[in-house]
């Protein structure tokens, strides 16, 4: 693979030092970190020895994979000690939390990260102390949902009533939590914190083992991940990379905190702060369409791309709820392409118009069909990984139906890396008994299939419900759960899904008001500030595409007049 140098790229290559870099969607950020750890692996092997090396970080497993793919691309191998590639969240834990956290607290000899809110809460709400003392409490608010403050008192994120039953309340669910040797990712951060703060020694010596910490991603970073960096800084770490998007920020509901990325980036004085403002992606088109989500005073981004037919913004005009015709008409205009995604916000919108509306239809007593037939829908939609997701998920209660939460947990970790196993997952989905049978016959024909396919010694019984269920025995289960666009075979995703990928086309469906968790064409404009996370999902949905961008817009709010005027561009508009 040849590097593709240019000024900025050859800016952020030789710099060191402190460092904010700023990359717009598209601007081959990962391939650039990537090509400059040949260079600092070098340097590092020169200047600290063969057991001092460089750590790579980012938000989740899928980015920091990347990273160590692009090096493994230009190097021949993937990064090897004393080099390391990581989440942050596995960085924490692995060298301060687990190795150190018992100097803060000597009962916490023993502890595993759970992050599932699930098995918090359901392991929390079987507890006799919990029960007997806070019952008013634990199913309001949940013990998932229970927070340390960096100064140690703890608050739950769903709210409070603020009397001191409910802060005791909040106190007991983290104490008996600890005492099962259990902490969330935030909570090992917490702890990560005192560690560096009591014993600095600790930090000192991480700053000697990893003289260069890039952190990628680091828009999604949060306040107290950004306080433990910061103390490694104090510390003595003098090479450290904050590399991201503050715009592509969308982890609030996990504490990210782009406005802290964003205050480093104008901080001139104390960091080296350089950006690189050209996309090899999309369009300039497209990428005029996104920018306007942008500051004003943000340097505009400019367009590298090879694209040989650039297309005008085509906004598609549907009536609210027949989302499925606006699909419909988008895979009337991307005949000539390959690579296609609808995008929307949140997993109901997403079921809405994927047609999987089973979140209220489970005639069995079994949880096992309903990931199933959830599972067999994105396979006939072409929606590989997010069916094996869906059907590893529900394995371990295959393999032993009477396994516990942790248990189940640990095995689905197991089964994600299992490469054989996750083959005979597709195999399983390949062959599942067809949606034209009956539910009873379904039924049937699946318990028989899944135990041949995951050759168990014992039967499964899925268990059909009776009563108000009876009549619908009968019923076909493509009918029952009215699965409406399994012809249409495209992808519908959520924002959340779809960041960081690339299509050569993306459909954006928006709501026809902001209410609640949705967003609409209300949201879409030039920020004043900052913007919110709701312009941000916009930014990040239209950045996606290479050639040709669809918006679909509810004719109810706007008029075509109104809607060239918001767009401000060439646009095209198309009646669904």
């Amino acid at each position: 693979m040849e590097f593709e140098n240019s000024p900025e790229r050859q800016e952020y290559l030789k710099t060191r030092g402190k460092i904010v870099l700023n990359a717009c969607p598209g601007s081959g950020k990962t391939t650039t970190i990537a090509y400059k750890l040949i260079q600092l692996i070098e340097e590092s092997n020169r200047d600290f020895g063969d057991y001092a090396g460089i750590i790579c970080l980012s938000f989740t497993n899928v980015a920091k994979d990347e990273i160590n793919e692009k090096f493994k691309v230009f190097t021949g191998k993937l990064l090897s000690f004393p080099n390391d590639v990581s989440t942050i969240d596995s960085f924490i834990y692995s060298y301060i939390t687990k190795p150190f956290v018992h100097l803060i607290d000597p009962t916490l000899s023993k502890v595993q990260i759970v992050d599932e809110s699930d098995v918090i809460d359901d392991i929390l709400r079987g507890n006799y102390q919990l029960l007997r003392r806070h019952s008013k409490y634990l199913f309001k608010y949940k013990p998932s949902s229970v927070e340390f403050k960096v100064d140690g008192t703890t608050f739950s994120t769903i709210g409070g009533d603020g009397k001191q039953a409910y802060f005791d309340y909040c106190n007991a669910v983290k104490t008996q939590q600890l005492s099962l040797g259990l902490l969330k990712s935030s909570d090992s951060e917490y702890f990560a914190l005192q560690i560096l703060n009591s014993f600095p020694r600790i930090g000192e010596w991480l700053a000697m083992r990893f003289p260069y910490l890039i952190i990628d991603e680091a828009q999604d970073t949060s306040e107290i991940q950004h306080a433990i960096f910061d103390k490694l800084i104090e510390l003595g770490l003098k090479n450290i990379e904050f590399v991201g998007d503050p715009y592509q920020s969308l982890y609030e509901f996990r504490d990210a905190r782009p406005d802290l990325f964003y205050a480093k980036y104008k901080d001139k004085e104390n960091w080296n702060c350089l950006e690189l403002m050209s996309c090899r992606r999309s369009s300039q088109t497209i990428i005029n369409t996104y920018q306007k989500l942008r500051l004003e005073t943000e340097k505009e981004i400019s367009s590298t791309a090879k694209i040989k037919n650039e297309k005008e913004v085509h906004v598609l005009r549907y009536n609210e709820g027949e989302e499925i015709k606006c699909v419909e008409k988008y895979i009337e205009l991307i005949q000539d392409y390959k690579n296609c995604q609808v995008v929307v916000r949140g997993k109901k919108m997403q079921k809405l118009i994927s047609g999987e509306g089973i979140s209220n239809i489970n005639p069995w007593k079994s949880s096992i069909p309903y990931y199933f037939i959830r599972a067999i829908n994105c396979y006939h939609k072409n929606d590989i990984k997010s069916a094996v997701n869906i059907l590893r998920v529900i394995v371990p209660e295959i393999e032993e139906p009477h396994i516990t939460k942790l248990e189940s947990r640990a095995r689905i970790i197991e089964l994600r890396s299992d490469s054989q196993y996750n083959a005979q997952i597709m195999e399983v989905l390949k062959g599942a008994p067809s949606f034209e049978n009956t539910l009873e016959v379904w039924t049937s024909l699946s318990e028989a299939y899944i135990k041949k396919m995951f050759s168990l010694n014992h039967d499964i019984d899925f268990a059909i419900k009776k009563g108000q269920w009876t009549k619908q025995y009968k019923v076909i289960i493509s009918d029952l759960f009215d699965f409406k666009d399994r012809s249409l075979r495209i992808p519908v995703s959520t924002i959340h899904q779809v960041k960081g990928k690339t299509f050569d086309s993306i459909l954006i469906i928006l709501s026809p008001t902001s209410q609640g968790q949705n967003i609409s064409l209300s949201d879409y404009g030039t920020p004043e500030q900052f913007p919110g996370e709701k312009k941000r999902m916009i930014y990040v949905a239209m950045s996606r595409p290479v050639e040709l961008i669809a918006i679909g817009v509810p004719n109810a709010k706007y008029s075509d007049d109104e809607v060239k005027d918001i767009f401000d561009c060439d646009i095209k508009i198309v009646t669904c």
